[in-house]
């Protein structure tokens, strides 16, 4: 559920829930993988904003 949430652009919520799972146990796996994918693509974002919207469209066509 996290990694859908983050693939729909809803970053601080992703974050959010990524933080919690690790506040939990800050040795699972998914959620240590998730949260390098999410600063991997707030990075991504800062360097290229339409970048957002290409994703968005790659979910809404079902390529993920």
């Amino acid at each position: 559920m996290r990694a859908l949430i983050l693939l729909k652009g809803e970053l601080e919520e992703a974050e959010k829930h990524l933080k919690k799972s690790l506040d939990i146990d800050p040795s699972y796996t998914p959620a240590i993988i998730n949260y390098q994918m999410l600063d991997a693509m707030k990075e991504k974002i800062k360097r290229d904003p339409g970048c957002l919207a290409e994703i968005k469209d790659k979910l809404v066509m079902g390529h993920f």
